[in-house]
């Protein structure tokens, strides 16, 4: 945390509540309270799923859901002046407030609503704990692709600007695990696993080389991982059985219907194998992740995941909530949050109306790509309008090209 952090006196203000010397802990000043119902107020964010579907994000929805404030009764008056400064900013950093954050280029513009009630014991934890101690980490999950699309690196973009918002605030920035499905995604879909492999630890090389140049600080906080393989009565496959029967068990035919037309890039193979995938990426601690790279921090074990995903997440989003009631404690002890971003086409499958992949970015020398399909296009403005504020892209590019002549 930021030492340098200002503060008034009215910051150090505490309310103490009743009950004995023991068991008596601080309470939100009213000052806090004002900063923080400010910061959800004005959001702009609206819900997707659950009972607030299509609701504007507002404070009369969070409030409620505040936890027990965590500072103790015998608190040094620097650490409530510096809980009490921070805990509104890391809100604002999760609600998109200020232009900043997740809503940098405007490519966050919807929270998922049936775990919405968790963020403000999120960002508590973030306050209060070392963000490697408190569990709480970032993930983006992608599917297997046998060619990666440049835009893939868009991707990753929400996470980075919440994280780079939150550092400029003095605060430790949450673990982003940038995740590639290989083991599952290529065996549903019936992709050759060495090819999906040798891109996705082609991404992995140039997302790290991009990282270090246009958001330098973040550079021991992002890691990129893989499931592992699909072998007899390993934790992933025991775990993708169990989820896939008791979610043809407890869903509607409709949604099972749903779920087979819900092709990957016009496959259709996806199944509800695929969907209970999503569970196991998205909602548990499963010990079936191994990095892809020997240059990166050891991976945080999730007791917190905030997850980002493209419009195509928000059936699966859904979906998971729908059967997480019905698979026990140890589906459930994992605290969720979920943000939606403008990617319409996944960004880890070239677009069907036109696409740039990193092999053709590579051999191409005279600069000359096939049409681009409108979504792809958006996206990868999106990428190049927030990269151009931090540093020369068509220059990195260059420089990748180089590298891998």
């Amino acid at each position: 945390m930021n030492e340098q952090l200002k503060y008034s006196a009215q910051d150090i203000a505490l309310r103490s509540g009743g009950g004995s010397e023991q068991n008596q802990t601080t309470e939100y000043s009213k000052k806090l309270l004002g900063r923080v119902k400010s910061a959800f107020d004005a959001s702009k964010l609206i819900f997707l799923g659950g009972s607030l579907d299509q609701k504007a994000v507002n404070s009369r929805h969070f409030l409620p859901h505040l936890p027990p404030c965590p500072l103790k009764v015998d608190a040094r008056p620097e650490e409530v002046a510096t809980f009490n400064v921070v805990f509104p900013k890391v809100i604002e950093a999760l609600v998109s407030t200020k232009g900043e954050g997740l809503s940098e280029g405007n490519y966050v513009r919807e929270m998922g609503g049936h775990d919405y009630q968790n963020l403000p014991a999120i960002a508590a934890e973030i306050v209060s704990n070392e963000a490697s101690e408190s569990g709480v980490v970032i993930r983006v999950v992608n599917g297997a692709t046998a060619e990666m699309p440049v835009r893939a690196l868009s991707y990753m973009l929400p996470a980075f600007t919440l994280m780079e918002q939150l550092k400029k605030e003095g605060i430790e920035p949450p673990q982003f695990q940038v995740i590639f499905a290989n083991n599952i995604s290529s065996r549903l879909n019936g992709l050759d696993y060495g090819k999906v492999s040798d891109q996705s630890k082609r991404f992995t090389h140039v997302a790290q080389d991009y990282i270090k140049e246009f958001f330098s600080g973040l550079s021991d906080s992002v890691v990129f991982l893989e499931d592992t393989p699909l072998e007899k009565d390993t934790p992933l496959r025991s775990g993708l059985l169990k989820v896939t029967r008791i979610l043809k068990d407890v869903t509607s035919p409709e949604l099972i219907k749903a779920l087979h037309d819900k092709g990957v890039n016009g496959s259709s193979r996806t199944d509800v194998f695929y969907g209970a995938a999503h569970v196991l990426m998205h909602d548990i601690d499963l010990p079936a992740l191994v990095a892809l790279s020997d240059k990166q921090a050891p991976m945080v074990r999730p007791k917190t995941i905030i997850s980002i995903g493209g419009y195509q997440e928000q059936f699966f989003y859904d979906l998971r909530h729908a059967v997480k009631p019905h698979l026990g404690r140890a589906y459930n002890e994992v605290k969720t949050l979920q943000y939606f971003t403008r990617h319409h086409v996944p960004p880890y499958y070239m677009a069907r109306d036109g696409d740039i992949s990193f092999d053709e970015v590579f051999s191409r020398q005279n600069g000359k790509y096939p049409q681009i399909g409108k979504a792809a296009q958006y996206d990868l403005d999106y990428f190049a309008r927030v990269s151009s504020q931090r540093g020369d892209l068509e220059g990195f590019f260059e420089r990748q090209r180089r590298k891998n002549e």
